[in-house]
């Protein structure tokens, strides 16, 4: 909100302004109404439509306010501080003058839908889901609903085509009768009598623990939050033995079947979660997180989750998790856990049951439902798509490349110029696409610029979590697709931001084949000291997140950061913003570059986006 109200200060006819949501007792108020003073010596008053053009300027659509009230001096207490109970009601439907309420029972399920994917209280049947904050992780959740309530396998290349409601409720309902829809393919609970299979995903992350000793930390994953004000530790411990309890992937470990080779999972039916309390200071922290991220996990024997509570006083803890990454990701991270935890705390405390969703399936049910599908036509696509691809991007690399693969993970984070991520936003929204798409057609430019190659591959993960049933699952579901750019013909900004989507959408579209299948299809090896396709990973990290914040009884939480493991990459770029910020957090191996370079990089990558910037507003 402070934003928002610096952007409206910034109006030459704006003096003072008060952002806040409407109504003010709502749990989850989204709409956003703006109060205004006028500057002073006669100054007119702005007309609503220039302030929300003014604001289009440097917020993305989803921070502009629904309503803009001109006050003559906002409210105030007798202490001078402003009254906010005493704000006049807003007039919220007459703020947006192209607002047409959904007519059709499609456009009425459908916006309830994106109302649910985006968090926001009211859609129109003219709304576009890009231009309310919608990316292709919110794409793929909004893809996941619409199999839910349609009965309809819908690609994600239908969002991007037609991203209005009407017009995407028009096509869901021509979809319906036509009547063509091949069955939907939905997971299914199985029982644990049978032998319960890998997921493909994790059978990839199984045979690098078990063939490439030297890469056995790279896929742990450690999370240290500091926690400040009154704690139970019993109530710790029972928050961690009802979500071991709850998610039976905490609770898994890994053995070889009946034949001799063939993995599989074996789900602890009575698990006992140990969460163990040890005096610490502050050296004592950091001493303990590299000694979780180093951990050589068993994966046999287990436990694959490990918790410790660190106590430096009374009121001042650490909660120290490590996973190995076979049992979770960064969504079952950042927000199952970040959700079942608290709520499951809070409920040790008072001694109640937790309000938590019910999983209908578990991830064994998942991995017993992967193993049974059809990948030909994916295979098929890929074979395609990558044939002719030449390994080895020839990177601006500082050392000698070693013989193995025991790379040590260096990170830097950079944050990009606020005014330059603003900018780009608005560039992705205008051509009709996704920070991602840009951000990787802008990088693509970069590494163009250092190998002299127009043929390039650049990776990047997917969440996985393509039905609705698995977004409450804490498990391992990330995939990885190669991206196949091509430079050739020194294409325009505009030219070049189309094949990169369509390059995203055609990916994404066949998804579902795991990556170690594609490896095995085109005969590429994965343990010699070349990384195949992917040696440069890109992401956006745009899952929902509630990471920091209160806990029950005045508990605070916050992150910290730190990170002393192996890497799996090369060049990994994990990109957060939602475009009022930009910044970019770089694992790299350390055997390879320096963090010189590194730097250098991400400075010719902010140089980049600032070219296609300008080369946009010339060709306007």
């Amino acid at each position: 909100l402070r934003q928002v109200e610096q952007a409206l200060l910034s109006h030459p006819q704006v003096s003072q302004a008060l952002v806040t949501g409407w109504p003010p007792a709502a749990a989850s108020s989204t709409q956003l109404a703006a109060y205004l003073v006028a500057g002073g010596d006669g100054t007119p008053a702005p007309a609503p439509e220039a302030l929300r053009q003014h604001l289009a300027a440097r917020l993305p659509t989803y921070m502009l306010p629904t309503s803009y009230s001109m006050l003559d001096a906002l409210p105030r207490l007798p202490n001078g501080k402003l009254d906010r109970l005493n704000l006049p009601a807003p007039d919220l439907p007459a703020a947006r003058e192209d607002y047409r309420a959904p007519a059709t029972p499609a456009e009425s399920r459908l916006a309830a839908i994106f109302s649910a994917v985006l968090q926001i209280d009211r859609v129109g049947a003219h709304d576009n889901f890009f231009n309310l904050g919608g990316h292709s992780l919110l794409a793929t959740q909004l893809i996941s609903r619409i199999r839910q309530e349609f009965a309809l396998e819908l690609p994600m290349s239908v969002i991007f085509e037609t991203p209005v409601l009407a017009a995407l409720a028009a096509e869901l309902q021509a979809r319906q009768d036509n009547g063509t829809q091949a069955p939907l393919k939905l997971i299914r609970p199985v029982g644990r009598e049978q032998p319960i299979p890998l997921s493909f995903f994790q059978e990839r992350l199984w045979f690098v623990h078990q063939h490439m000793p030297e890469q056995r930390t790279s896929y742990n994953g450690t999370m240290a939050l500091r926690l400040r004000g009154p704690l139970s530790v019993a109530a710790m411990q029972a928050a961690f033995q009802a979500l071991a309890e709850r998610h039976e992937t905490l609770r898994t470990t890994f053995a070889i079947g009946a034949d001799g080779s063939t993995p599989l999972q074996v789900i602890d039916p009575a698990p006992r979660v140990q969460v163990a309390l040890q005096e610490c200071d502050e050296a004592g922290v950091l001493a303990a997180m590299d000694a979780c991220a180093t951990h050589q996990y068993d994966l046999g024997t287990g436990p694959l989750l490990k918790v410790q509570l660190l106590r430096l006083s009374d009121e001042h803890h650490v909660l120290l998790i490590g996973m190995h990454h076979l049992i979770y990701d960064g969504w079952s991270q950042f927000t199952v856990m970040s959700r079942d935890v608290p709520a499951l705390y809070a409920a040790a405390l008072g001694q109640r049951p937790a309000v938590l969703p019910a999983l209908p399936i578990q991830y064994a049910d998942y991995a017993v439902w992967q193993r049974g599908q059809d990948f030909s036509a994916d295979l098929a696509f890929w074979r395609r798509t990558l044939d002719g691809y030449q390994d080895g991007l020839q990177l601006p690399y500082d050392f000698a490349r070693p013989p193995g693969r025991n790379w040590h993970a260096a990170t830097v984070g950079i944050t990009y110029p606020a005014d330059l991520a603003a900018r780009f936003t608005q560039f992705h929204q205008a051509s009709q696409s996704t920070l991602f798409i840009g951000l990787l057609a802008s990088f693509a430019i970069v590494l163009h610029q250092y190998t002299g190659r127009d043929d390039i591959c650049i990776g990047t993960t997917t969440a996985g979590r393509n039905q609705l049933e698995l977004e409450d699952l804490i498990g391992f579901f990330i995939n990885i697709l190669p991206l196949r750019l091509n430079l050739a013909g020194d294409p325009d900004i505009a030219e070049l931001m189309r094949r990169t989507r369509q390059v995203v959408l055609q990916a994404f579209e066949h998804q579902a084949l795991p990556f170690e299948h594609l490896l095995n299809g085109l005969n590429k090896q994965r343990d010699s000291s070349q990384i195949p396709l992917v040696p440069v990973i890109l992401r956006h990290q745009n899952f929902p997140s509630r990471m920091s914040g209160q806990w029950n009884d005045g508990l605070s939480i916050d992150l910290i950061e730190r990170d002393e493991r192996a890497t799996p990459n090369e060049i990994d770029l994990q990109f957060y913003g939602d475009g009022s910020y930009l910044e970019v957090h770089v694992e790299y191996a350390a055997e390879l570059f320096s963090a010189a370079t590194i730097h250098r990089m991400i400075a010719h990558h902010q140089q980049i986006m600032e070219l296609m910037l300008a080369t946009v507003s010339d060709a306007g």
